[in-house]
C-alpha cells in the first residue's frame, strides 16, 4: 500500500481501519485495493465533495506535529501567536498543543503508531541494507544516523527506508563503539546481522566497524564516493588557488562595514543580496553555494574592490572568476546527483 493511502486510515484498538477524512470504517481484514479504492473513487470528502471533513483535536495536533517535523521547526512554534490566531480563526475553539503537550502526549503516541508501522513493513522485508552516517548540529552535538533499507514483497516490490534512529555521540567514534551502537539499533528492531549488508561513508573508522567489528560486508556509499572525489579535484591547482582566495573573498565581507556597503552595492545594481559565506568542509554543498553567491554579486565585489584599495583585499583575476563560474556550473550537478542518490526512491546498493 502507498504511503498516501495508508496515511488516510486511522488503525483502532480492534483492529478496523476509519477513514480520517470522512469517518468510515472497515474491516480489519480489508485489504490495500479496497483502501485505495475508497481513497481514490468513493470517500465522500476527497472525491465526491458532499461532506465535510472531520474534525478531531487528535488529527490537528498530528498535522501540526508533522510540519515541525518537516519543516524543523522548534517546539515552541505551537507557541507562535500568530499560529494560535491563525487556529482560532480557521477553527474556533482548537488551541495548539503547548511544548510540554507536545513532548509528553502527542509526539509520544505518534512516535509508537509510528514504530509499529514501520515494525509491520520491516517483518516483511527478508534482506535488507542499512546505512550510517555521523552529522554535527548547529549546537556542536555528534549523532549517527542508522537507516535501513529494504524492497517490499510482491505485488507492491516498493524500495523503503527507515529510519531506525539518531543516536547521540559522547565518547570518541572508535569502529567499537560504532559497531556496539549499530547491533543495539539493530537488535531493538529485530533486524539479524545475517541479513544485512551495509553502506557507509570512507572513513577508517567506519569501514573498520563493518568489516572487522560486524563482519558484514561493507559498500562504499555512492553518494560519499562523489562527495570525496569532488574533495579531491578541489586540492589540485588552478582550482585549490581560486577556492582560497574565494574564502578570503568571503572572509573579507564578514566584517560589518564591508557586509553593509556590498549590500548597498548590490541594491544598486538590483543584485542578489544575500550573504557571502565561505565553503566548509563539513558541508557537501557549501562551496557550490560559496561559488554561486560569490557569481551572483560579482559586479558588487568589483565595484567595492575598486572603492576600497588595499594590499590586504583579496582579488580574483578574470580568469580566475571564469573559473569560479565554471565550477559552480559542475558542482551543481554533482550536488543534484548526490542528492537523488540520498532519496528513498533511489538504491545506493547495487
Amino acid at each position: 500500500m502507498c504511503a498516501s493511502v495508508e496515511a488516510a486510515f486511522k488503525e483502532e484498538r480492534d483492529g478496523r481501519k476509519t477513514c480520517i477524512h470522512c469517518g468510515k470504517h472497515f474491516a480489519a481484514k480489508s485489504g490495500p485495493t479496497t483502501l485505495k479504492y475508497h481513497v481514490t473513487k468513493s470517500c465522500r470528502v476527497l472525491v465526491h465533495r458532499t461532506q465535510k471533513p472531520i474534525f478531531t483535536t487528535e488529527r490537528a495536533n498530528v498535522l501540526l506535529c508533522n510540519i515541525i517535523a518537516e519543516d524543523c521547526l522548534p517546539l515552541r512554534f505551537t507557541e507562535n501567536p500568530n499560529l494560535r490566531a491563525c487556529s482560532e480563526h480557521l477553527r474556533p475553539g482548537y488551541n495548539p498543543p503547548c511544548r510540554t503537550t507536545l513532548t509528553k502526549k502527542v509526539l509520544p503516541k505518534i512516535k509508537a503508531a509510528l514504530k509499529k508501522t514501520m515494525q509491520a513493513k520491516l517483518d516483511t522485508i527478508d534482506f535488507v541494507s542499512i546505512s550510517f552516517n555521523g552529522w554535527t548540529s548547529d549546537a556542536l552535538q555528534n549523532y549517527i544516523a542508522v537507516l535501513c533499507h529494504g524492497i517490499t514483497p510482491p505485488p507492491d516490490r516498493t524500495l523503503e527506508t527507515f529510519l531506525l534512529d539518531v543516536v547521540p555521540v559522547n565518547e570518541s567514534e572508535t569502529a567499537v563503539y560504532v559497531a556496539k551502537m549499530v547491533k543495539r539499533v539493530l537488535k531493538e528492531w529485530g533486524i539479524p546481522l545475517e541479513a544485512v549488508v551495509t553502506a557507509a561513508d570512507g572513513e577508517s573508522n567506519m569501514q573498520c566497524s563493518v568489516a572487522r567489528e560486524l563482519n558484514l560486508p561493507w559498500v562504499y556509499c555512492a553518494a560519499h564516493a562523489i562527495n570525496h572525489s569532488v574533495f579531491i579535484a578541489l586540492d589540485v591547482n588552478p582550482i585549490k588557488t581560486v577556492v582560497e582566495i574565494s574564502n578570503a573573498l568571503c572572509g573579507l565581507f564578514h566584517w560589518p562595514g564591508a557586509r553593509r556597503d556590498l549590500r548597498g552595492y548590490q541594491q544598486q545594481l538590483k543584485l542578489s543580496t544575500k550573504t557571502l559565506k565561505s565553503s566548509c568542509p563539513m558541508r557537501w554543498d557549501s562551496t557550490k553555494k560559496m561559488f554561486k553567491r560569490l557569481d551572483d554579486s560579482h559586479e558588487a565585489i568589483a565595484l567595492y574592490l575598486a572603492n576600497h584599495r588595499s594590499r590586504r583585499n583579496p582579488e580574483l583575476t578574470d580568469e580566475q572568476w571564469q573559473i569560479n563560474g565554471n565550477l559552480f556550473g559542475a558542482l551543481r550537478h554533482l550536488n543534484e546527483a548526490t542528492l537523488e542518490l540520498s532519496q528513498q526512491r533511489s538504491q545506493q546498493l547495487d
